[in-house]
């Protein structure tokens, strides 16, 4: 399959999947670190800031039982490169690694310092994408020539997920991550614990569930079609 990708939809494809791993690993400070990016100013600040941590905290402890990450500081994570770690989070971050190295040595040609520039180191057991992206104008237009079913289904994935969590629907979430009822319960009361009225990136994280919503679109399509 052949997808191409342009300017909001590299990004919005970036952070979904990259957040989509992060969760897998047991990252679970990268919910509130991403909501403070897109759609919170003042958040962390709050009275409810400790509260959300320690229900975050007892999730994972949960999800991970069986792992010494459940006692870790929210920050911690398994590691990409662990062997406990999800496939799926291991291709997603395989994927993610592609289009960002693209992404890069587009907008920037002559290079940089950062590991967006350097060549993707591979952990999943998918083929690695092949990407093309270019500059027309003030815009960028990625190629991706050969997304498999899985690919897709990741990607797609990702970006459900990733809306989820702008819309501070934490519950169903958690719901692509476990169906542990108590997680499920605990995620239900976190969302409550969101000043509503802080949104000062209202407009921006509606213009990017926009670019998630019309992307999403194309890619169910794109199975769709690929399923006939």
């Amino acid at each position: 399959m052949r997808i191409i990708l342009k300017n909001r939809e590299i990004s919005a494809c970036i952070n979904a999947l990259d957040f989509y791993s992060r969760i897998y690993m047991g990252q679970y400070d990268a919910i509130d670190f991403t909501l403070h990016q897109y759609r919170f100013d003042c958040d962390f600040d709050n009275q409810y800031k400790l509260a959300r941590r320690q229900i975050y905290t007892a999730m994972r402890s949960l999800v991970f039982y069986n792992d010494k990450i459940a006692e870790w500081d929210l920050n911690s994570s398994l590691g990409i490169w662990s062997e406990k770690t999800d496939m799926r989070a291991k291709n997603a971050y395989d994927m993610q690694q592609v289009i960002r190295y693209h992404d890069s040595w587009c907008r920037v040609p002559e290079g940089g310092m950062g590991r967006n520039f350097d060549s993707p180191m591979y952990g999943g057991n998918l083929q690695p994408l092949k990407c093309e992206c270019v500059k027309k104008g003030n815009s960028e237009v990625m190629c991706i020539s050969n997304m498999e079913g899985r690919h897709l289904d990741i990607m797609i994935t990702s970006l459900e997920v990733n809306q989820c969590l702008l819309n501070v629907r934490i519950n169903k979430m958690m719901k692509y991550y476990t169906n542990d009822k108590n997680v499920l319960e605990m995620a239900t009361i976190v969302e409550k614990l969101y000043d509503r009225d802080d949104a000062s990136g209202e407009k921006y994280v509606k213009d990017h569930i926009t670019t998630m919503r019309r992307l999403l679109r194309k890619l169910k399509h794109l199975r769709k079609a690929s399923n006939k």
